[in-house]
């Protein structure tokens, strides 16, 4: 195919066409796409998914009022076509953030933690963007994905949540922290 050979860049609005597809209407479609971004595409760049996350917290919730993100040029028609905003879309949205992210590593959902942080929080909390309607729904995925089981490292998901005591949780995430910080000093050597 095009794309798995390189034929066809991943620049644009491509990437978030692609996987927009993942919430199609007609299942057989929505698996086919699942297939192709992780059989074939994921297999080739294994941190396509985790590049792009942060962008897609802006494109799906069309938010455009970020300096960096949600900047490539795309026509008001095509914005309106594909959008994802809004209330009705939420479950979409959320649908499309967890495959993402369970297809991290656990290096991958350490490091978005903070990278969503830094440019999507912190850019709230500085005044860089402002606390507006548009605002809104941008935050409340944030949120939601910050929450959501997903994005727990692979260690933190593997123990049953009612055997987990607020100790254990402690212990487990500077446990696992601390394996992927030598994972990936080790792998720097």
């Amino acid at each position: 195919s095009l794309l798995q050979e390189e034929f066809v860049k991943w620049k644009g609005s491509l990437f978030f066409r692609f996987a927009q597809v993942l919430v199609d209407p007609d299942p057989s479609i929505a698996s086919f796409v699942e297939f192709c971004l992780v059989h074939l595409l994921l297999k080739r760049n294994p941190v396509m998914f985790s590049q792009h996350f942060v962008e897609c917290i802006f494109h799906f919730n069309g938010y455009e009022k970020h300096e960096k993100y949600n900047k490539f040029p795309q026509s008001e028609r095509e914005k309106s076509l594909f959008s994802l905003k809004g209330n009705k879309n939420k479950e979409k949205r959320m649908k499309i953030y967890k495959f993402l992210l369970e297809h991290f590593t656990d290096e991958q959902r350490f490091n978005i933690t903070t990278k969503i942080s830094q440019n999507v929080l912190a850019c709230f909390v500085d005044g860089l963007l402002p606390l507006d309607i548009d605002a809104n729904h941008l935050l409340s995925d944030t949120f939601d994905i910050l929450s959501c089981k997903a994005i727990k490292l692979s260690s933190m998901r593997s123990k049953p949540e009612e055997d987990i005591q607020v100790d254990d949780d402690e212990m487990a995430m500077a446990s696992a922290v601390m394996q992927v910080a030598q994972k990936k000093l080790i792998s720097q050597v």
